[in-house]
């Protein structure tokens, strides 16, 4: 059964300004893990992501849910907006993670 913390989305990239690959947690955007491997970035990020749950559960504050734990709706949201008199249609998809927006018309 794996941890709570290995439930979580994580990325390795390069950093050019840190001249490191850069461990990142989706669900924790405050915390980051340079080295100069993809390898130990992610064993960095993982292992800050376990030490930061474990304290939010000491304090009884709240731990942020994983990603792929939560439910969704699976539908998007369609709005009609009008320029110079015209309708035009569009459909937004939002992402609360990573914070990009899609907008087609």
């Amino acid at each position: 059964m794996p941890r709570e913390a290995d439930k979580y989305t994580y990325r390795v990239m390069w950093s050019d300004e840190d001249n490191e690959y850069i461990g990142l947690c989706a669900e924790f955007p405050g915390l980051s893990w340079l080295a100069t491997s993809p390898e130990e970035a992610l064993k960095g990020i993982r292992s800050t992501v376990r030490k930061c749950v474990k304290d939010l559960t000491q304090t009884g504050e709240p731990v942020p849910q994983a990603i792929t734990t939560k439910k969704y709706s699976g539908s998007l949201t369609y709005e009609e907006i009008y320029f110079s008199g015209e309708p035009i249609h569009s459909v937004w998809a939002y992402n609360p993670v990573n914070l990009w927006a899609i907008i087609y018309s």
